[in-house]
């Protein structure tokens, strides 16, 4: 049976001006697009305000969900197999569309129909959950070891580019600085097998974090650097982060974000992967490593540590200072200072490190090196480089 007549033909060249938004069951992001009913025709035309490529549903087939908009707007389909959908919050225009089809079906309203498709994405998040928290992380970790070196290093240089340089973050600058920190780098990493070159930046930012990305890339935040009472404490970081390097859990970061977030894109209908680039983005900038990986980049700062005659308490002394200050935050290495129960734990374990090295503590870097490492942003900052 066609849809009825709608007599109000005056109101339907003003449906033009109406705006709706439509999703077309392949991306996740709205399309904004503009109305014209012809219920004469049994069509209701939709245009594309950025492409202006024209979709038209006949009205007759359309359906309509309950609860699945807020009470101001109602969503439709074109059909009862079509999975693109169109949000509309326009009173007049609604009034429209359900006077030219005023015994529009509801789709979903088969009870029977309602709890078969419940149960069916259970099963399937149930699957997409399995594969996510198990599947996933066993395939990057085997993935993780196939990877060259060299292919790791251009890896985390993409990735530094797209966290730091395109979000427009300031590379410290100071030569003096730079070359403190290198050597520091060097001094911590003699004779030490850590399988890749290391690239340390200074960001300028004012938080007390550092992350490690695949490839050697390790980032540390003025803020860090401003807060240390010494060159050891800094040192202490740093040798956490090489650890993360050493063990390249970077890289299986990454490769587990891509699985995961692909997958949980695909279930909600991203394809295109634009979840998984903005899921692997936040992974890495966050740094967040299981706990058996922030344990194991623990034990290899303690190792690092006292081969360069460093005691491994300078470690506990910074997190807990920095904790009993107020300032643990969520990020990168401090990630494990917010409400982490083993982090007492950790903090034992480094200070018993710390005693059963029975070291000297040297510091690290001279009076002046420890001055050029604290101003290495004071002469100015340059854009992040990738």
């Amino acid at each position: 049976m066609s849809a009825p007549m709608n007599k109000n033909t005056e109101f339907n060249a003003k449906m033009a001006l109406t705006f709706a938004e439509y999703f077309d069951g392949i991306s996740p992001r709205a399309q904004r697009v503009s109305l014209r009913l012809r219920a004469e025709a049994d069509e209701l035309e939709m245009q594309n305000s950025e492409t202006q490529s024209t979709t038209i549903w006949r009205l007759s087939k359309m359906r309509r969900f309950d609860g699945l908009a807020d009470d101001s707007s109602m969503t439709f389909a074109a059909d009862n197999t079509d999975p693109a959908r169109l949000v509309v919050d326009e009173v007049n225009a609604l009034r429209a569309i359900l006077t030219a089809n005023p015994n529009m079906k509801v789709q979903g309203s088969d009870p029977k129909k309602a709890r078969k498709a419940f149960a069916f994405a259970g099963v399937a998040l149930g699957m997409i959950a399995g594969l996510v928290l198990f599947a996933v992380p066993t395939l990057a970790s085997r993935a993780t070891d196939m990877v060259p070196p060299e292919r790791e290093i251009a890896f985390g240089e993409q990735m530094f580019g797209m966290i730091y340089t395109q979000a427009g973050y300031r590379q410290c600058a100071n030569p003096a600085g730079q070359v403190a920190l290198d050597q520091m780098g060097a001094r911590l990493s003699a004779n030490a097998n850590i399988g890749l070159p290391l690239t340390i930046r200074v960001i300028n930012d004012p938080m007390p974090q550092a992350t490690a990305l695949p490839g050697g890339h390790i980032t540390i935040y003025s803020g860090l650097i401003a807060q240390a009472e010494n060159p050891n404490e800094v040192a202490a970081v740093l040798a956490h982060e090489i650890g993360h390097v050493a063990h390249r859990d970077g890289t299986r970061a990454a490769l587990q974000a891509m699985g995961s977030f692909g997958l949980v894109g695909l279930a909600f209908g991203d394809v295109f992967g634009t979840t998984a680039v903005a899921g692997v983005t936040q992974s890495l900038i966050a740094s967040s490593h299981s706990r058996e990986a922030e344990t194991n980049a623990d034990a290899y700062a303690h190792r690092m540590l006292e081969n360069a005659d460093i005691s491994p308490r300078h470690l506990a002394s910074f997190f807990t200072r920095l904790e009993e200050q107020g300032m643990a935050t969520d990020i990168g290495v401090f990630q494990h200072l917010s409400s982490h129960p083993e982090l007492a734990d950790r903090i034992d374990a480094t200070m018993t490190a710390a005693d059963d090295a029975m070291l000297g503590d040297q510091m690290i870097l001279s009076d002046a090196e420890w001055a050029a490492l604290q101003t290495i942003c004071g002469g100015g900052a340059a854009p992040a480089k990738s």
